[in-house]
């Protein structure tokens, strides 16, 4: 293989690891987007950390803080109804979370993973 070759297909796999590395993003896919049941706990996450959703059964609305696939929820607001016997709810609700695949991991206070919530695809 001549020399020209070799450079122009080791700068060919140099640039498509670089590629690679900007799809994927630093730290895995972003939080931002819907997660959960509908009914059933669930929260939408916008791009700049704001959070709406419901922990099954009350609703919750607030600002967190987007870092890689993570965020930290801060102090949200929730609504404090009489839920119905039965009624899958996640309380208290989560301090924090991370992407894993196509779930969203919620976490307590103390780092134990509390619920898996499926992604949610929006049509449209």
């Amino acid at each position: 293989m001549s020399m020209r070759r070799l450079a122009a297909t080791g700068l060919a796999a140099a640039a498509l690891l670089i590629l690679t590395a900007c799809a994927s993003g630093a730290g895995g896919a972003s939080p931002a987007g819907s997660w959960g049941e509908e009914p059933g706990p669930n929260v939408t996450i916008s791009d700049d950390g704001t959070v709406v959703g419901s922990d099954g059964c009350n609703r919750l609305t607030g600002k967190g803080t987007i870092d890689g696939d993570r965020i930290e929820f801060g102090d949200l607001a929730q609504t404090r109804m009489a839920c119905a016997e039965g009624t899958d709810v996640v309380e208290p609700w989560a301090t924090s979370a991370a992407v894993d695949g196509n779930a969203l991991i919620l976490f307590d206070e103390a780092g134990q993973e509390i619920r898996r919530l499926p992604r949610i695809e929006r049509e449209g």
